[in-house]
């Protein structure tokens, strides 16, 4: 696994599953795509699951992030402060 990202925020939205929005990408050769493996790492433990969908998400302020839609076997409710996103090193190009 290779770090991606910490944690910006993390929200459910009832009829998709949990999105986690990454601070910023540490490598802009790394390729993220739906159905890759992930793994969330927190204080409060690690979990495994798969990108279901990478979403453009328009901002308050007026700016663009995206964020990755997971899938249903993870359960961010429990990630806690300074939580990291890794991905599957296969997906670095």
């Amino acid at each position: 696994m290779v770090f991606l990202s910490k944690v910006e925020t993390a929200f459910n939205i009832s009829s998709r599953g949990w999105v986690v929005v990454p601070v910023a990408l540490t490598d802009p050769d790394i390729r993220v795509r739906a159905g890759d493996a992930v793994q969330l790492r927190g204080a409060n433990g690690c979990w495994d699951g798969h990108i279901s969908a990478v979403e453009w998400l328009t901002r308050h302020d007026g700016g663009c992030h995206f964020g990755f839609v997971l899938s249903g076997e993870i359960d961010c409710s429990d990630l806690g402060a300074d939580a990291e996103i890794w991905i599957d090193e296969s997906m670095r190009h």
